[in-house]
């Protein structure tokens, strides 16, 4: 379950990273692509770990049991 849950936070914070770049440059016309800054990327990187971790509980079916 580690790896599912590193990896998933690796694709997840990339993704986030893309989507802070895509607001603010829409927000900023002058804005350079880049990494957020202090408080902010700490929330962002908790904020991810926490859907990595529940992306990796569900992909091991500990989370969510459905029956069809």
């Amino acid at each position: 379950m580690k790896r599912v849950a590193i990896i998933t936070f690796v694709v997840f914070m990339v993704e986030a990273i893309i989507h802070y770049n895509i607001g603010a440059k829409s927000e900023n016309p002058e804005h350079h692509v880049g990494v957020p800054k202090g408080k902010y990327l700490v929330q962002l990187m908790i904020w991810v770990m926490i859907f990595a971790f529940i992306n990796a509980q569900i992909i091991k079916g500990k989370a969510i049991t459905t029956k069809f």
